[in-house]
């Protein structure tokens, strides 16, 4: 009785001892496919990381990318009185002002590419947030907001309006 219990543990040890070898080696391997590559991996392969955060110029670069694309949209969430005073050529206004602005956020197709601003990016960082909690997938934000987009001489498009019309 004794020896089966002594050659069970014995083979436990064993068991063990070539687990923990496995996983040792497993974890170098994993260590060093992320060195040689720069890239972080996963069972299903590499991992890219997603990066909400983007330049004027890197917004510019996804605009041009999706020029065609009506799975893609910009979104100025200012005050309407500072989109018609200016904004991003072909962006939409859902201003954070509206008392409705939350369900206007719920509402849209959360399949959707957006890129996302503000005046200077605070606000447009809050509503990255929200989306993101409520299933978008990706969302963009410019770093910056506006103030960036214009400081750094990229082309704005505004709005005249008489007479109730849009010019």
């Amino acid at each position: 009785m004794k020896k089966i219990i002594i050659k069970k543990i014995f083979f436990m040890i064993i068991f063990f001892i070539f687990f923990i070898f496995g996983l040792n080696k497993l974890e170098a391997n994993k260590k060093q496919n992320t060195i040689n590559s720069g890239n972080n991996f996963n069972e299903q392969g590499p991992v890219i990381e997603y990066n909400p955060y983007i330049t004027p110029a890197e917004a510019v670069i996804l605009i041009r990318k999706n020029k065609d694309n009506p799975f893609f949209a910009i979104l100025d969430i200012r005050s309407f009185e500072g989109y018609i005073n200016g904004h991003i050529p072909g962006a939409l206004n859902i201003s954070y002002k509206l008392e409705n602005y939350k369900q206007l956020i719920r509402d849209l197709d959360r399949d959707m590419t957006y890129i996302v601003y503000c005046n200077d990016g605070r606000s447009s960082k809050r509503t990255l947030e929200m989306m993101l909690k409520i299933g978008f997938r990706k969302v963009y934000v410019i770093k910056g907001g506006f103030l960036e987009w214009v400081n750094e001489g990229y082309s704005v498009e505004k709005q005249d309006f008489c007479c109730g019309k849009a010019k």
